[in-house]
């Protein structure tokens, strides 16, 4: 499999667990924790907050990381906020879930911004218009995570069980990230040995 088709599975990946949240956060409050509505609806917009203010910052910080450190954090930052995300919902806690909600929506919020600057660097500038064309197609995958989540959270009526999909999906990713650094390291051999 190419490198493009690689990196493209990361990308429906990565967004389809932001968006989980996005869709689900108010009710994974009031319907698993058992906060007022209230105080979810106020935990949904500082949480959203968390995406916007991501996407300012980490275009500041992805000329100094390479393409690889860039997955590599926001991938693992994913990870690490959807265990939080099950603790919180499977402990009632809801301090743990903020944490794990806020950090989930800042690692959103940073693939997004990152994903121009990754196609540029891959592949080029003569070929972008037509590779983000066909990248953006991500978005129709990634909506069916929301549809995943509520389709398991309808059938046990919490929403712990579809948490865990969560972190499955997060470990899916990572495991697609080691296949797409093999692909780079041997990509950027390539292009080194033409540059020669």
């Amino acid at each position: 499999m190419s490198m493009f088709w690689i990196y493209y599975l990361i990308i429906v990946i990565l967004p389809g667990i932001g968006l989980c949240i996005l869709n689900h956060n108010a009710p994974m409050m009031t319907e698993t924790i058992g906060v007022s509505t209230a105080l979810a609806a106020t935990v949904v917009s500082l949480v959203s907050f968390c995406n916007g203010f991501a996407r300012f910052i980490f275009g500041f910080f992805f000329d100094k990381l390479s393409v690889i450190k860039s997955l590599i954090l926001v991938s693992v930052g994913t990870l690490m906020s959807t265990i939080f995300i099950f603790i919180g919902l499977s402990s009632k806690n809801i301090i743990i879930y903020i944490i794990g909600a806020a950090l989930l929506l800042i690692s959103y919020g940073c693939n997004a911004t990152s994903i121009p600057s990754v196609m540029r660097e891959l592949f080029g500038h003569r070929t972008f218009s037509l590779n983000y064309s066909i990248l953006s197609t991500q978005a129709i995958w990634a909506a069916f995570f929301p549809v995943i989540i509520g389709s398991v959270q309808s059938h046990t009526n919490t929403y712990v069980r579809p948490s865990m999909l969560l972190i499955i999906f997060s470990i899916i990713n990572i495991m697609i990230l080691f296949i797409f650094m093999k692909s780079y390291r041997n990509e950027m051999k390539k292009r080194n040995a033409l540059q020669k």
